[in-house]
C-alpha cells in the first residue's frame, strides 16, 4: 500500500523459480498465471490430455504461500451434490476449490459452477441428519475455482457447457513431446539427488509470507453476497490505450469476455504488487487500487498470447487440423485426419482430432458432412484479414498519466505518474526469462505475438485447398501413400504426442 513501511516485492520471476522447485519442469505461463489468479481469479478451467502435469502445475503454484497445503480445497469428484454442501465449512474456510480431473459433469454439478464461474454462492436445501430437519446450507464462491478436465475424456466435452465454458480463463497444460522430455530429464534428476532449488530456504519462507499476503489485501476487493460491496475496487487508466491496440480480434462474441478476462487478470497483477501500488478515493468516495502500465506489461508477457488464441476460438490442436484441411480438397474421416497428421509428423489420438472438429464446427471454421461414416472439410470463412496487433507501451504510458492527471487531485496524480510512468519505473525483471528490460524498448511480447498471428494468417488467409497445382501435386502424393488405416475404436489411445 501507499502508507507507512511496505515490505520489498519479491520479482515475479522469484515467484516463478518457487513453482518451479516443486519441482516442475515448463509450464512457466501456466504457473505464473494460476499462482497470480489464486487470490481473486474466479474460474479457471485448465485442460489437456491425461497425466499431462495439471494436477502438478496446480500444486506446484499454490506451493508459493505460505501453509499451502490448506489453501485448497479438492473437491471429492465422485461425491453427489448433496455430499458437498454436507462439506460446506470445510469448503468456505479455504480459498480455493480444484476439481480434480473430472469423470464425468453431473448434471447436478453445473449449478455450483455457474453460481461460482458468476462470484455468487450455491445454496441448497439438505436434511440435517442430527437435527432431523430441512436446513439451508450454503457454498461460498472461492476466490478461485478450478476445474480440471482431460481432453481425451469422451465422458466431457466441454462444447456442451457453454454456460461454464464462458465464465472460465481456460488453460491448457503442455501435452508436447519436448515437455514430456523435460518432464522425464527432471524426474530422473531428483531420483539421482541432483536437483538443487533455485531459491534457498530463507527467500522461499519470505516469498510465501508475501503471497499469503495478497490473499489477505484481496478480501476488500471480494464479496461473498450478492448484496455486498466490495471495500475497494480498482482502477486501470491504461485500459483504453490497451484496448485501442486490438489485442483481442472481435471476430466472435466470445471476445467480449476475453477482454475483461485480460482486464481482470491485470488486475491480479496489480494486486500482487499491493506492497507499491497507490490506493486512493475518488471523488465518489470509492476506494481504489490504481494499475500501473507494468500491471498491464507483465499481464500480456503472461498471458497475452492465449488471449489470442481464446479469442478466436482456436485451441490445443486445432491449427495443426485446420491448415491440413485447408490445404486438401476433399472430406475426411476423423480416422483419415489422424493419419495425415501422424504422416505429417504430428503424433495425435483420435479423441484429440475429433474434439478439435466439434469445436471447430461450432464457429464455422470446418463443414461436417453427415455421411457413414462422418467426414470433416475446411469451410469458405473469411480469411484472417491483414490483422495485426502491436501495443504502443510509450502511448500506454501517455494515456494513464492522462487519465489520472485528469481524474485525482494534483498533488496525488503527479505522485501516480512520478512513481509508475516515470523513465526509471519501466525498468522490470522479466517474469519468464528474468533479464532485466525496458517496456517501452524490449520487442520480445511484440514478436510473441506477431509470431501467433502470423501462424494463424498463414492458416486462415491462404486460398482454400491451395492452387490448382498445388491440388494436383497432394493428389498425387496422395495417391502414392498407402490408404489410411480404418478409423479406431474411440479409447483414447495414442501413438505420441502432438510436437508444437
Amino acid at each position: 500500500m501507499s502508507d507507512g513501511e511496505t515490505p520489498a516485492v519479491p520479482s515475479l520471476y522469484e515467484v516463478l523459480q518457487l513453482a518451479k522447485d516443486y519441482p516442475t519442469a515448463g509450464e512457466e505461463h501456466n504457473l505464473l498465471t494460476l499462482a497470480l489468479a489464486m487470490p481473486m481469479g474466479g474460474l479457471i478451467i485448465f485442460d489437456g490430455p491425461s497425466s499431462s502435469g495439471k494436477t502438478h502445475s496446480v500444486n506446484s503454484a499454490s506451493s508459493t504461500f505460505t501453509n499451502h497445503e490448506n489453501l485448497v480445497y479438492t473437491v471429492p469428484t465422485t461425491a453427489s451434490e448433496t455430499a458437498l454442501y454436507y462439506e460446506f465449512d470445510k469448503m468456505n474456510q479455504r480459498p480455493v476449490h480444484n476439481w480434480g480431473d473430472l469423470a464425468s459433469m453431473e448434471k447436478t454439478w453445473e449449478p455450483i459452477l455457474k453460481d461460482h464461474g458468476d462470484g455468487r454462492p450455491s445454496n441448497r436445501k439438505v436434511t440435517d441428519v442430527t437435527l432431523g430437519e430441512v436446513v439451508d446450507k450454503t457454498i461460498d464462491p472461492p476466490a478461485t475455482l478450478i476445474l480440471q478436465i482431460a481432453t481425451d475424456n469422451e465422458d466431457i466435452n466441454l462444447n456442451d457447457y457453454a454456460e461454464i465454458k464462458n465464465r472460465a480463463l481456460i488453460l491448457t497444460s503442455d501435452g508436447s513431446r519436448e515437455q514430456t522430455e523435460a518432464v522425464m530429464a527432471l524426474q530422473a534428476a531428483v531420483e539421482a539427488r541432483t536437483f538443487e532449488p533455485s531459491v534457498g530456504e530463507e527467500r522461499a519462507a519470505q516469498i510465501r509470507e508475501y503471497m499469503t499476503g495478497v490473499f489477505e489485501t484481496a478480501e476488500i476487493f471480494r464479496t461473498r453476497r450478492e448484496s455486498e460491496k466490495p471495500m475497494a475496487t480498482f482502477w486501470n487508466p491504461a485500459a483504453e490505450a490497451i484496448a485501442e491496440a486490438e489485442v483481442i480480434p472481435p471476430m466472435f462474441n466470445e471476445a467480449r469476455r476475453d477482454n475483461q478476462r485480460l482486464f481482470k487478470f491485470m488486475r491480479a497483477v496489480a494486486l500482487y504488487h499491493h506492497a507499491e501500488r497507490l490506493m486512493t478515493f475518488l471523488e465518489d468516495g470509492e476506494r481504489v487500487m490504481i494499475v500501473t502500465p507494468v500491471d498491464c506489461w507483465y499481464a500480456m508477457v503472461i498471458f497475452g498470447e492465449k488471449m489470442l488464441r481464446s479469442a478466436l476460438n482456436l485451441r490445443g490442436h486445432d491449427i495443426e487440423v485446420l491448415s491440413l484441411l485447408r490445404e486438401k480438397p476433399s472430406s475426411y474421416t476423423v480416422a483419415e485426419i489422424q493419419q495425415m497428421l501422424i504422416q505429417g509428423g504430428h503424433n495425435v489420438t483420435d479423441r484429440d482430432v475429433r474434439r478439435s472438429l466439434e469445436n471447430m464446427f461450432t464457429k464455422g471454421y470446418v463443414i461436417r458432412h453427415d455421411d457413414s461414416p462422418i467426414t470433416w472439410q475446411a469451410s469458405p470463412m473469411a480469411s484472417y484479414m491483414d490483422y495485426k496487433s502491436k501495443i504502443d507501451w510509450e502511448g500506454v504510458v501517455e494515456k494513464a498519466a492522462e487519465t489520472v492527471r485528469a481524474n485525482l487531485p494534483a498533488e496525488q496524480a503527479e505522485k501516480y505518474v512520478e512513481r509508475y510512468c516515470s523513465p526509471e519505473a519501466m525498468i522490470v525483471q522479466h517474469p519468464i526469462t528474468g533479464e532485466t528490460v525496458n517496456i517501452l524498448e524490449d520487442t520480445s511480447l511484440d514478436e510473441e505475438l506477431s509470431e501467433a498471428e502470423d501462424e494463424l494468417k498463414e492458416v486462415l488467409s491462404t486460398p482454400l485447398y491451395k492452387s490448382a497445382d498445388d491440388t494436383d501435386t497432394d493428389e498425387s502424393e496422395s495417391d502414392a501413400e498407402a490408404d489410411p488405416e480404418p478409423e479406431p475404436e474411440a479409447d483414447g489411445s495414442t501413438q505420441g504426442t502432438l510436437t508444437r
